[in-house]
């Protein structure tokens, strides 16, 4: 009893077809990675003591700071006095040596005279005068000026780290501080990041990073913008990842409408095929 197969010799079998055009294909690998930025910072203090309250910005995520404005102030008083008394030290002893610059130096004493009527324990010193010969600097080693000096250069120095500024104009993204609170050295504060300028990293194969060149221009795929964002291949790893035999190379992008931390997906063109086709 065996049964006939039957056919349904009605039925037309479709398939998409394309006619074959050669040309010049341009060849791009699609990569993606988180974004950085590349001008990062951790804010650590190299002092101590309280944090005095903010006069115009508060130390919290997301305000903007200008270059050059203070990040945090911490209450300096104490220290204050003990650079001033440094500095009254080192005009009584100019002032215990000018009698002696005068008879033996006399050539110099004018400009110490003048150092000295300048000198104020308020303000930061200037740079003592130079010695008009080898004898008068020898004298003054002797009697301690040199070395009292740089003792107080050396404590006005510590006394500016109680004001923490911007290194560059940017935004806290990162606060940990309140106000009130004592602050003790190497402390981490918060981070700082220039919100302009970001840099992502991704691995390419090994076998066609001889394709991949500095400065070669890279987008982000668009992601609801109407232009792709540009970039620029900053680095190149020369080290290759042994699990992966992948190389990792650094795109730079210098556009305000990114974020830190913010997953992208990058297009990196690797040259033009000439007689070829694309196809899906």
């Amino acid at each position: 009893n065996k049964s006939e197969p039957t056919y349904n010799n009605n039925s037309v079998t479709s398939v998409y077809i394309e006619v074959v055009k050669n040309g010049s294909n341009k060849i791009e690998i699609e990569r993606n990675g988180k974004l950085q930025s590349s001008n990062r910072i951790s804010i650590i203090s190299e002092v101590q003591g309280i944090k005095k309250k903010s006069k115009n910005k508060s130390f919290k995520e997301g305000e903007r700071f200008n270059k050059g404005e203070i990040l945090i102030e911490i209450n300096s008083d104490e220290f204050n006095s003990t650079v001033k008394q440094s500095r009254s030290e080192l005009k009584n002893l100019i002032a215990s040596v000018l009698p002696d610059i005068k008879i033996d130096y006399a050539e110099n004493f004018n400009n110490w005279k003048n150092y000295f009527d300048n000198l104020s324990v308020e303000e930061p010193i200037s740079k003592i005068p130079e010695s008009a010969s080898e004898k008068e600097n020898l004298f003054l080693v002797g009697r301690g000026i040199e070395s009292t000096y740089y003792k107080v250069k050396n404590l006005e120095e510590r006394l500016s780290k109680y004001d923490i500024k911007a290194p560059f104009s940017g935004i806290l993204v990162n606060g940990n501080i309140s106000e009130g609170a004592f602050i003790v050295p190497n402390q981490i504060l918060g981070e700082f990041i220039d919100p302009n300028n970001f840099e992502v990293g991704v691995n390419i194969p090994v076998n066609i990073i001889e394709k991949i060149k500095l400065n070669q221009s890279v987008s982000i795929i668009s992601g609801g913008n109407k232009d792709d964002i540009m970039g620029k291949i900053k680095r190149i790893n020369r080290k290759v990842d042994e699990m992966t035999q992948t190389v990792k190379i650094f795109i730079e992008f210098n556009n305000r409408n990114l974020f830190e931390g913010k997953f992208v997906e990058v297009k990196i063109p690797l040259g033009v095929i000439p007689n070829s086709e694309l196809i899906s």
